[in-house]
């Protein structure tokens, strides 16, 4: 806040962005916030931040009974109107910052940072879990590397991928943000994946500055990583050496029991991914012990994979495995939301709320589950 009783706006931009921007989209970013600026947004949002803040409060204390009948039915419609209201925003300065910039420099901003920057990011993600799993310390420069990855080109293929997905993303009524889609359609623009600049936005504007933020990044990354590191990479080592235990068992023909298989099938799933681990979960579906836990996991792999098979299979395991319904319920939720079901996906959430490992000490739980499912259903 300003002296005067006015407001300040700060805009922050990470390293990461800024290295996967060219100069122009940078531009382009930069309208699109100032756009935000020029037409009222912030107060607007700050507005309807604060009013939803008072009624989540009152909504959450409770009170009379006649209170009680209306803010279950005048809370979650305020939240989604809120959202919407919010969307209408993001494609509102897109469009202002695509009058300023040009609707391609605004079309490649969007697609840089919904497409390829997080199609890179789960690259590098994946990476780093394989590294942490085969060696005991993380590199010196793994900021850099992380940069490094998201400076790569991408093939034709990686550019089909990482655009499918960034497509295949809905708005859900309570995302502030509308999908890329819908982006897209508001500008006239088709998707698209930009390809890499061969100068990014950080190379041009900020100097020398940019090598001490690498180093400072690398130093604090590795500090803050380098426990979970040794953590994962010593579990890694001992599940190793455990399914080399098993598996030559299995080859002198010695009786497993179904939890142990079960643990044989996780790790080959670890290591040599879920095609492989299939067919020992399909042999255990069956198993009076082990049964409903391979059934989670088949159900698991076919919803992460977009298979509406993983729908039959997880409601066949959920009800005999309690302790697992909120990682169950959870990836029907996204499964759902993935595909734009919104009925069902506010069924899901009905259905966590009345599920029994919502515990009655977690009431923020509860309260949370209530107004998203009130939302959306």
């Amino acid at each position: 806040s300003s002296d005067l009783g006015g407001t300040v706006s700060y805009l922050l931009i990470g390293l990461p962005r800024l290295e996967t921007l060219s100069r122009e989209q940078f531009r382009a970013v930069l309208a699109h916030e100032l756009g935000h600026l020029r037409g009222g947004d912030s107060r607007c949002t700050r507005a309807t931040v604060r009013l939803n803040a008072i009624w989540e409060g009152l909504y959450g204390r409770g009170g009379g009974r006649a209170f009680r009948k209306f803010a279950p039915w005048y809370f979650p419609r305020l939240a989604v109107h809120s959202y919407a209201v919010r969307r209408h925003h993001e494609r509102v300065a897109d469009r202002l910052a695509a009058e300023v910039c040009g609707k391609e420099a605004m079309a490649d901003a969007l697609g840089a940072a919904l497409g390829r920057l997080r199609f890179l990011e789960e690259t590098f993600q994946t990476a780093l879990e394989q590294h942490a799993r085969a060696v005991p310390h993380p590199p010196e420069k793994l900021f850099t590397a992380y940069l490094v990855t998201l400076s790569a080109p991408l093939s034709e293929s990686d550019k089909k991928q990482a655009l499918r997905a960034a497509l295949g993303e809905a708005s859900a009524p309570t995302d502030p943000h509308p999908a890329l889609v819908e982006r897209m359609e508001a500008l006239g623009c088709a998707a698209r994946i930009p390809t890499r600049p061969n100068v990014s936005a950080a190379q041009a504007l900020l100097g020398p500055s940019r090598s001490r933020l690498i180093e400072t990044m690398d130093a604090l990354w590795r500090k803050q990583l380098t426990a979970e590191w040794r953590q994962t990479f010593t579990e890694t080592r001992a599940a190793r050496r455990e399914r080399t235990l098993l598996e030559e068992k299995l080859a002198r023909g010695e009786w497993l029991d179904g939890a142990t298989l079960l643990r044989l099938a996780g790790y080959i799933e670890l290591f040599d991914g879920p095609e492989a681990a299939r067919p020992y979960f399909e042999r255990l579906r069956m198993h009076p012990e082990a049964g409903a836990r391979a059934m989670f996991a088949l159900g698991r792999q076919d919803l992460e994979a977009g298979r509406a098979d993983g729908l039959w299979r997880m409601e066949n395991a959920l009800p005999r495995l309690p302790e697992q319904a909120e990682e169950g319920l959870q990836l029907l939720y996204r499964f759902h939301r993935n595909q734009g079901d919104w009925r069902a996906a506010g069924a899901v959430l009905r259905q966590q709320l009345r599920w029994q490992n919502v515990p009655q000490s977690r009431p923020e739980t509860q309260e949370k589950l209530e107004k998203e499912a009130c939302m959306i259903g």
